[in-house]
């Protein structure tokens, strides 16, 4: 373990982390305004589960940071654009301001959409290995059923917690 630690990190104390493709997990959500509608995209099995993301998502090596690129997301998000930027401490990446626009926040309720804005802390845990702290804001909620489930919010942030390991 000592020896992976120091092959992780550069002279100057920051992490020289490899890019890839990594399988992202989602390990909780806090919805505290759309009455558990965005738990069910990102966790259908329930809370108190896990969900792997259906596509690998890529992350830059830090030596390629910042780097612009689209990432693959699953059914109601369409890919999306992301610029990830090197964490002043080394051993983190950052996204934010990431957007869709108009997606459907959940079947059962099919007159609401939302535009959302993605913001994410990505800490390196290893070569391996990284967690995931995402703010997903919501804005510009339309629908009947949407008005119901945000308790009067017109701008509302979901949180996630994830994991990600090396494909």
């Amino acid at each position: 373990m000592t020896l992976l630690l120091a092959l992780a990190c550069t002279t100057d104390g920051t992490t020289d982390f490899t890019g890839g493709d990594f399988q992202l997990t989602t390990t909780a959500v806090s919805d505290y305004c759309y009455d558990g509608a965005m738990v069910t995209i990102f966790l259908p099995e329930g809370d108190g589960t896990t969900n792997d993301w259906a596509n690998a998502t890529t992350l830059p090596g830090t030596d390629e940071l910042p780097s612009t690129y689209t990432i693959q997301l699953q059914a109601p998000f369409s890919d999306m654009e992301v610029t990830m930027e090197a964490g002043a401490d080394g051993s983190s990446m950052h996204v934010h301001d990431a957007s869709q626009e108009g997606v459907l926040i959940n079947e059962a309720w099919d007159d609401c959409y939302a535009d959302l804005s993605f913001s994410a802390d990505i800490t390196i845990v290893d070569a391996d290995n990284v967690t995931a702290f995402v703010d997903v804001t919501t804005s510009n909620a339309v629908g009947d059923s949407c008005e119901a489930m945000m308790d009067d919010a017109t701008e509302c942030t979901v949180e996630l917690d994830l994991t990600g390991v090396r494909l």
